[in-house]
């Protein structure tokens, strides 16, 4: 949009309330707080979220986000799970 280039500091969508349809990677990584080298590990190891190319630009949407984010929850919640304590032999 042409307020990115004319008002770079000027974020109408946080303004009213809008969340974007798609994010870029820094957009992407600053939202959940990870560094691109980070993101762009997890793309390599096919642990990150869908991507989608629009000319040179890398961007994620924020379905894809969603679901990224479901994952890393369902797995978080799995492996706490599935690990005993160390000095009972108990599964937390």
């Amino acid at each position: 949009m042409y307020k990115k280039h004319f008002f770079p500091e000027l974020d109408i969508e946080s303004a009213v309330g809008l969340t974007p349809k798609v994010y870029s990677v820094q957009q992407f990584c600053e939202m959940y707080g990870i560094g691109r080298n980070l993101f762009y590990k997890m793309l390599a190891e096919g642990a990150g979220p869908k991507i989608m190319k629009l000319g040179r630009r890398t961007l994620i949407s924020r379905e894809a986000a969603e679901e990224w984010q479901r994952q890393i929850e369902e797995n978080t919640s799995q492996s706490r799970s599935s690990r005993s304590h160390p000095f009972s032999g108990r599964t937390l």
